[in-house]
Formats: structure tokens, sequence, C-alpha cells
């Protein structure tokens, strides 16, 4: 019985998390989708959006680099602990 309760708060935990990364995603979409929005305007906004994917939105800092400038929240500092990934647009991609 408790080996059930615990298998179903970790079956919840985990839709949980993947709530948040899909709903980042979508955001992320939107913002992508707004052509109103200035190359600066959209990085910043994704940027801002990066974290709340996160499992630990309040620790997770974004820096994002587009043609050597750099757009990154508040209190972002390199660490050994991070995610890199290139962007890529069509068949051209980043460094």
């Amino acid at each position: 019985m408790a080996d059930d309760i615990l298998r179903d708060d970790n079956i919840l935990e985990n839709l949980r998390e993947r709530e948040k990364e899909l709903n980042c995603l979508y955001k992320v979409d939107e913002i992508l989708s707004n052509h109103q929005l200035s190359p600066a305007e959209t990085f910043e906004a994704v940027v801002r959006i990066m974290p709340s994917g996160w499992r630990f939105p309040e620790l997770c800092r974004v820096k994002l680099i587009f043609n050597g400038v750099s757009y990154q929240t508040p209190g972002f500092v390199s660490s050994p602990i991070s995610e890199l990934c290139d962007i890529r647009v069509g068949t051209h991609h980043g460094p």
C-alpha cells in the first residue's frame, strides 16, 4: 500500500515537471512566433522564460549568445554545472 502511494506521488511529480517543460516550450514558441519583436527583444524574452521549464526555476540562470551579443538572466554566473546547446535555424546553426 505504501509503495503504491509513493509510486503515485512520483508519477504526479514527474507529470508536473513535464507540464512545466511543455509550458515553457509553448511560451518560447509563442515568443518566436511574435514577428513584432526585434531579435534583441526575442532573445531577452526567451531568456526570461527559460528558467520556468527547469526543475528548480529559482536556481536556474540562462545565458544566450547570438552573433557575439550576450543575453542573460540577472545573477548569471558561469558554472561547471550547466547545459549547453547550439541554436539551429534551418540549415545554419551557431558555433
